[in-house]
């Protein structure tokens, strides 16, 4: 069972990159031309200093970004430290840089940022906010800031967001479509009740496929890491994971919790999966689109207490030894000034990669997406005008959009605004010493595989992750 949590994190991880990658010739909320490097926020930073960025994914594109400041900037140098996905000498390395003060200025949080022996060497971005007059936490969902947030301080910055969200089967949803519209989003008991109502047929594919996959995003309802405590001996968990062994399909089959679903998808699943899960840019399941559609809906997955599961793949720590904390802060908020990425006509572009806690890069993003044509480079190299990403995609699937395209937007815009204002619980499964996640996946298994009951399972963990934690 060892690092089975880092490894499919780093799954998810390059899923995200594959997808925003694969889109980025599209307009949407991917991309990476950056047309305006003389745009500038924050403080401002005086020629001749450095900073060193250790980069393993690269998913915000800041290589693209460092050129840009430094040509906006003269005698500003920023060096990047790539790692080239090699996550595992990333997890190694980096925090060990940081414990010896030979640590880079800003790291991909890739690190542990609520580990208290990590934290030690780390600023904390809301002093920096805080410093900031011109930094307005109601330009962004704050909420975001506030769930990477350990012991009143932030120690991760966070760009962007993803989170699981649920389309329901028209085909399956019987009985339950009166309770399945009531719920402006999900728990995965929400989901075990919806099935009891709708009858005979599975949850979502990875979910049959491998109940411990999704249970591992269930592990911070019942871990309290700033405490050192845990609560899984109590019937809800055990609930929880009598329900998921029962809903256990042999040889299902797996899409990938993260990645798009294709037209054949659609017609496989809507056969015994009464949902299917999606990721935040598959705008088609927010849209009123044709009542033949197998899919429709978008039902965000949510904790036990009500609070949005998600993580930020793109984000940043700031080493406390930093000589240079005033031009890592200012090449931060360029990161998020919409103006970076203006064309020459002062025209803000969908250009950025992922979608934004910045409110105004994230609606213009949406836009982009939904309503304005994107560019790509044609075989002779030049700049072309395509479609919108939404029109790129819709033609595999047989989508189009009734009525006025621009109220349809802002009505996917304002849900967005609402799920987006919701609280938030980062999921980011790195925070889990690996002693932890060792002992939940090695007990886990054992009860999958019945060898311990559901009740020795719940007092197994709680015994062992309470000795975990304090090592």
């Amino acid at each position: 069972m060892k690092k089975l949590f880092t490894r499919k994190l780093v799954a998810v991880l390059i899923t995200v990159v594959m997808f925003i990658g694969g889109t980025a010739a599209c307009g949407s909320l991917a991309g990476g031309n950056l047309l305006n490097a003389a745009a500038t926020t924050g403080t401002a930073s005086d020629g001749g200093k450095t900073i060193s960025i250790a980069t393993l994914y690269n998913v915000i594109g800041q290589e693209t970004l460092a050129r840009q400041y430094m040509d906006a900037h003269p005698g500003t140098t920023i060096t990047i430290n790539s790692f080239m996905y090699d996550y595992d000498r990333y997890l190694t390395e980096v925090p060990t840089m940081l414990m010896s003060g030979t640590a880079d200025d800003l790291m991909e949080g890739y690190i542990n940022y609520k580990d208290s022996r990590v934290v030690a060497y780390l600023a904390d971005f809301n002093a920096l906010m805080d410093a900031d007059p011109t930094f307005d936490r109601e330009d962004y969902y704050a909420n975001f800031f506030e769930a990477l947030e350990y012991k009143g301080g932030l120690y991760a910055y966070p760009f962007d967001f993803v989170y699981d969200a649920f389309a329901i089967n028209n085909k399956l949803v019987g009985a339950a479509r009166e309770k399945v519209d009531s719920m402006n989003a999900l728990s995965y008991f929400d989901m075990f009740e919806l099935f009891d109502i709708a009858g005979g047929a599975f949850p979502y594919p990875d979910y049959a496929n491998d109940p411990l996959d999704a249970l591992l995003y269930t592990i911070d309802s019942f871990v309290d890491l700033e405490n050192s405590a845990c609560d899984f001996n109590n019937a809800r968990f055990i609930e929880l994971i009598k329900r998921s062994k029962e809903l256990t399909e042999p040889d299902s089959r797996s899409h990938g919790s993260l990645s798009t679903v294709t037209p054949d998808d659609e017609k496989l699943f809507s056969e015994k999966y009464l949902l299917i899960n999606t990721l935040p840019q598959t705008y088609q399941y927010l849209l009123p689109i044709k009542e033949e559609t197998l899919f429709s809906g978008h039902k965000p997955l949510i904790s036990e207490q009500g609070k949005l599961l998600t993580m930020a793949p793109a984000k940043f720590c700031l080493s406390k030894q930093s000589e240079n904390k005033d031009l890592a802060w200012d090449f931060i908020r360029f990161i998020q000034d919409p103006q970076t990425y203006a064309d020459e006509d002062g025209n803000i572009t969908g250009s950025f990669r992922t979608p934004s806690i910045n409110k105004e890069l994230f609606r213009i993003g949406l836009e982009y997406a939904l309503l304005k044509p994107g560019t790509e480079i044609n075989a002779a190299g030049n700049l072309v005008e395509t479609e919108s990403f939404f029109d790129w995609i819709a033609a595999d699937y047989g989508w189009h959009v009734p009525g006025d395209r621009r109220e349809r937007f802002d009505e996917v815009l304002a849900r967005y605004d609402e799920i987006l204002s919701m609280p938030v619980q980062d999921r980011t499964l790195v925070l889990f010493p690996q002693n932890v996640q060792d002992v939940f996946y090695a007990t886990m298994d054992s009860y999958l595989q019945g060898l311990i009951t559901a009740e020795q399972t719940a007092e197994e963990l709680q015994n062992k992750i309470s000795i975990a934690l304090r090592e």
